[in-house]
């Protein structure tokens, strides 16, 4: 996280749900996991950010394509902002009430004041609400290229058809 902006990073991870150049939709592939009996999900923790889903075999091509989007065009629309303002906000104050999270904020705050892991990281609506678009996109092209990031499938799906992700998978019928 930038030092401005506490929990920008876990921020950053709620926005790219919110809709791609080539899928607009902000909804449309949590309604497709959802389809395929699956599910999507994300954290971030203090070195990383993970992002997870699982679906049936029909649909999986199709949202791995939806999925790779999220890190090559978000949208980061603003009309979508204060929602995702709104849900981190709303998860810092779930966290205030868990023994495990209090723990772990007690251990940050023991820690090296100098260090990067002692400062605020989930961040809340006070320490997000004034991130320009423009700092959030850079931060996006900054930390989420290929050099950082790993990709694992795992996938009933014959293994001489994963290779061919760079072609555009099939639509679901």
């Amino acid at each position: 996280d930038p030092v401005e902006y506490p929990g920008m990073a876990h921020f950053c991870e709620h926005m790219l749900f919110m809709g791609t150049e080539k899928y607009p939709d902000v909804s449309e592939f949590s309604v497709l996991v959802a389809d395929g009996k699956g599910e999507r999900n994300a954290y971030t923790a203090p070195d990383r950010t993970v992002y997870t889903f699982s679906a049936q075999e029909d649909l999986f091509l199709h949202l791995v394509d939806r999925f790779a989007h999220f890190f090559i065009d978000p949208l980061f629309n603003a009309s979508q902002v204060a929602r995702e303002l709104h849900a981190v906000d709303q998860e810092h104050a779930k966290n205030l009430e868990h023994d495990g999270r209090r723990r772990y904020m007690v251990f940050k705050e023991l820690g090296n004041p100098h260090h990067p892991h002692h400062h605020f990281s989930a961040g809340n609506a006070k320490t997000l609400a004034n991130i320009p678009s423009e700092a959030l996109r850079n931060w996006h092209q900054k930390y989420y290229g290929a050099q950082q990031m790993r990709v694992v499938l795992y996938s009933s799906l014959p293994l001489e058809t994963l290779p061919n992700l760079r072609g555009e998978p099939a639509r679901p019928a």
